[in-house]
């Protein structure tokens, strides 16, 4: 994309008689499906009582504050989100250009740069587009030291999603992203208070997972990740809690791979930063408990099990 083909807001005014949009797709979930689109339609909808900025609370968000401007003749757009005083997220910056318009069509590009309660930052560059009831986003790998002029050409993306806009109350999303060399295939339906979405790996089939996440952050997920994918003598079945100070409670068994011979059961519950304790319990070939464990993780990355067989065990 380049910086010319951008024209900025394009406002049809004769559409505007302050009593809504005049949409392309006769659906209308902009207010809520996946956050950022409360702006868009605020832009689209209400831009000339905002004189270029804007300041509000997105209700039911973990953020507690959206402070943004934008600019009618260049396109340039920007906003920081302020999050909850308890929430595990910092601050949200958004800054980029693109065109706006008035009928909820969008074609953005865009860095984001997050910050967390541990003053970690990282960044993304997302091309975001939407045509009628269809859209695509797409993610890039993105140094947060970088503007966007500086990014190079050649920047692979991470993600990328394709969405349909099927009603007022549900967005439905097909994405694959890469994660560690691993391709990862996602199903995702929104609505205005869940997503809720269905992954498995794409390359091998090692994991599938079902994850419900609530626009707060918090959320659960059910996944099995298959050893002989990738010649484990283990299979493991688990369930994640997120919590909306970034804590996670998981929960897995261990079991012999291809069989229901369960081997092990832990129950960890981690701090956002990684800190955090539980319990482990191994079984015989009986599937009897025959070794009890208390486990610590530091932030470090480092797990001790002190179990019940007087030993202690590194778990990391």
């Amino acid at each position: 994309m380049c910086r010319p083909l951008h024209i900025g807001l394009v406002l049809a005014s004769g559409l505007f008689t302050g009593c809504g949009l005049d949409l392309v797709c006769p659906h209308d979930p902009h207010s809520w499906y996946d956050g950022d689109n409360a702006t868009y339609s605020l832009l689209e909808a209400d831009f000339t009582g905002q004189k270029g900025s804007f300041d509000f609370d997105p209700s039911g968000k973990a953020n507690s504050r959206r402070l943004g401007a934008y600019n009618l003749s260049s396109g340039d757009l920007e906003w920081v989100d302020a999050y909850q005083s308890a929430h595990f997220m910092e601050e949200r910056k958004v800054a980029g250009y693109g065109t706006i318009y008035d009928n909820g069509n969008l074609d953005l590009l865009v860095k984001v740069t997050w910050t967390d309660i541990l003053d970690q930052s990282w960044a993304e560059l997302l091309r975001v587009e939407r045509y009628r009831c269809e859209g695509n986003v797409t993610r890039y790998a993105f140094d947060p030291d970088w503007t966007i002029e500086q990014a190079p050409q050649s920047t692979a993306h991470t993600e990328y999603w394709a969405s349909e806009i099927k009603s007022d109350t549900k967005v439905t999303l097909y994405g694959e992203y890469t994660d560690s060399g691993s391709k990862m295939v996602i199903n995702r339906t929104c609505t205005e208070k869940t997503m809720q979405q269905d992954e498995w790996d794409y390359a091998d089939g090692a994991y599938v997972g079902s994850t419900t996440r609530r626009y707060d952050g918090t959320g659960e997920r059910h996944w099995t990740q298959w050893g002989a994918a990738y010649n484990s003598d283990n299979d493991y079945i688990g369930d994640d809690e997120y919590y909306f100070d970034g804590s996670t409670l998981q929960e897995y068994g261990v079991y012999t791979a291809g069989t229901d011979q369960l081997t092990g059961f832990w129950s960890l519950l981690y701090a956002y930063d990684g800190a955090g304790s539980g319990t482990y319990t191994g079984y015989n070939g009986a599937g009897d408990p025959s070794l009890q464990c208390d486990v610590t993780m530091t932030a470090s990355g480092d797990c001790e099990a002190a179990c019940d067989d007087g030993e202690s065990y590194d778990c990391s």
